[in-house]
């Protein structure tokens, strides 16, 4: 009797040691064959501007599914779970997040709502009558208000003068204004009277105060031709012109220009300098062409 419990006791054991490495064997292969995955890529405002509104949506939240995300949507949790890589097991991953997971979401979340806001974009609740614009201030005025400039460039080209450029710069708006002074005397003039405002964002890629007819430094170039289009329906004296080239005025202080776009009627130019990141960069308000001068 005890041998046959012996017996029956080791095969048992014998059953149980098998069956364990055939388990063992298992999650060996599914360790195999399970995918890892990690969003390594570091977004930039021009590289999200290339994605689509339905692939920013995907690759923000592709951030919070690689560490197992368990999403409330339907649409999305069913496109994760297609993935091989994906499994659904936190309800927050907030504390799984490196640096470059929370720089990646502003950025993307940044383009996402600037999408929403061109596709809910209407005419009709935007303020694109333009306002009448003298040029009769002299430099002397801004002095008063904003005291002596940082800067003054005193062209001494006397085959093409262009006069004398005043700037200020204000880091903390994130905005430069340049006044053009006609004056060719050589000498530091305040007095001189102007004919030529621009101010212009210091950095595209970060927040600026300054907006003309809500035409705001730092809009995309979508959202600029946007309003445009709208200033034009209501003020239908003015033209519509584009140019890629510099003036001899602005080469001395806009940069990284790709194209701008110029709405005018006689007396009065107003230019939408579009830089490299197709962002808003100047605007430039002149009652001449700088762009045949010379």
């Amino acid at each position: 009797m005890n041998k046959y419990i012996i017996l029956f006791a080791a095969s048992l054991l014998i059953g149980c040691s098998t069956s364990t490495k055939h388990e063992e064997r298992d999650e060996t292969q599914v360790s195999e064959t399970k995918v890892e995955f990690r969003v390594n890529e570091k977004y930039t405002a021009e590289s999200a501007r290339k994605l689509d509104s339905s692939e920013l949506r995907i690759k923000r939240n592709e951030i919070f599914a690689q560490y197992g995300y368990k999403f409330k949507s339907e649409e999305l949790s069913s496109y994760f779970s297609t993935k091989k890589w994906y499994e659904a097991k936190h309800s927050n991953v907030d504390s799984f997040l490196t640096q470059l997971d929370k720089d990646n979401i502003k950025i993307l979340l940044a383009k996402e709502a600037e999408r929403i806001a061109q596709s809910n974009f209407n005419c009709e609740n935007f303020s694109d009558n333009l306002p009448n614009f003298s040029f009769s201030s002299s430099i002397r005025t801004a002095v008063d208000s904003l005291g002596n400039p940082d800067r003054t460039f005193i062209h001494e080209d006397i085959t093409c003068p262009i006069g004398q450029l005043h700037y200020w710069n204000d880091n903390i708006k994130n905005q430069q204004l340049v006044i053009l002074g006609d004056d060719y005397s050589g000498t530091e003039n305040f007095s001189a009277k102007s004919r030529y405002y621009a101010i212009q964002s210091l950095n595209t890629s970060k927040p600026s105060e300054f907006y003309f007819n809500g035409i705001k430094l730092g809009d995309t170039e979508e959202s600029v031709k946007q309003k445009i289009d709208c200033i034009l329906t209501k003020n239908s004296n003015f033209e519509l012109s584009e140019n890629s080239g510099q003036s001899i005025v602005e080469v001395h202080f806009v940069e990284n220009q790709q194209k701008q776009y110029v709405i005018s009627k006689s007396g009065l130019l107003i230019r939408f300098i579009i830089d490299s990141s197709e962002r808003l960069k100047c605007i430039v308000l002149t009652s001449f062409n700088d762009h045949i001068a010379c």
